[in-house]
């Protein structure tokens, strides 16, 4: 229940994540971060599927070697979740006292046959206790010497991405819709400005939400600069890149404002500078306007 958008220019990654998140039954929340930084030196990612299991295999990457160059860090991510779903699986099955490779191989020296059958089909698709373990994917963006790539990561490979952008999630399907046509568009993806890149993934974020259950909140945006610091655009300023994303596609700002507005929160700025510009009012004096679009104080 999550959409990530990814895309790179010949200088830039950039991401877009959503922020709902279902717990329990029935139940979602619209504050879950799925947007990482830090974790490598070269690279963010976004995350789709059960926070837990990810979180732990991202803990135990200081088990393996990471290596000196973002693929073979990216297939240390691979082989650690692998092995964190490994072992988490198998210790569900202690229970049973059987362990994942035999119920792989419906071993039934220690388990009744219709225990077995039962245990594969839950563990082979992904039901049950093992349902944490089902669509669990990062979509990471970095550098290679000084290449732009992108990779779908999971516990089975560490995939490079062909193309200039990529979506995963249960919103998936909606984002590259939007973006499959955009960049048809595009006679040369890698010059993309910056803006251009991140106004699509965004909308594209934006048309997943209102056509998606599992998708909402507002969007957390990250681009990572060759070179530069990573930057994330988060809360306040958040909501006003969609806004402006939203009232430049129904042609309700003027294009030059939109797309300064759009450039200036690209680079930094904060949402108390550029409101007045955009709506041509004082936060002051729109504040309960404010507080009824979701934005905080």
């Amino acid at each position: 229940m999550t959409v990530i958008n990814a895309a790179k220019n010949k200088n830039t990654i950039g991401l877009v994540g959503d922020k709902m998140a279902s717990y329990d039954i029935n139940r979602e929340r619209l504050t879950a971060n799925k947007i990482y930084l830090d974790t490598f030196d070269n690279a963010i990612f976004g995350i789709t599927g059960s926070l837990i299991p990810i979180e732990k295999a991202i803990e135990n990457l200081e088990l393996y070697t990471k290596g000196e160059d973002l693929t073979s860090q990216v297939n240390s991510l691979s082989k650690s979740m692998a092995e964190t779903r490994k072992s988490s699986i198998d210790n569900i099955l202690s229970e049973y006292n059987t362990n994942l490779e035999d119920v792989l191989s419906g071993n039934t020296e220690k388990l009744d046959d219709s225990i077995m059958k039962d245990l594969q089909r839950q563990v082979l698709k992904n039901e049950g206790p093992f349902e944490q373990y089902k669509y669990n994917t990062l979509l990471v963006g970095g550098f290679l010497g000084k290449d732009p790539k992108l990779y779908q990561v999971t516990h089975v490979e560490a995939h490079p991405i062909p193309f200039n952008y990529s979506s995963v999630g249960s919103g998936r399907d909606t984002s590259l819709s939007h973006l499959d046509e955009f960049y048809a568009s595009i006679n040369d993806p890698d010059n993309l400005s910056t803006r251009e890149m991140m106004e699509n993934l965004v909308k594209a974020k934006i048309k997943s939400s209102k056509l998606n259950r599992g998708v909402g909140g507002n969007s957390d945006i990250a681009i990572y600069k060759r070179g530069e610091k990573t930057l994330k655009i988060a809360g306040n300023e958040s909501r006003l890149f969609e806004e402006i994303v939203e009232l430049k596609s129904q042609s309700l700002v003027k294009t030059r404002t939109a797309n300064n507005g759009l450039d200036q929160l690209l680079a930094g700025e904060k949402f108390e500078s550029l409101y007045p510009e955009i709506f041509d009012i004082d936060i002051k004096d729109d504040k309960k306007n404010l507080y009824l679009r979701g934005y905080n104080f």
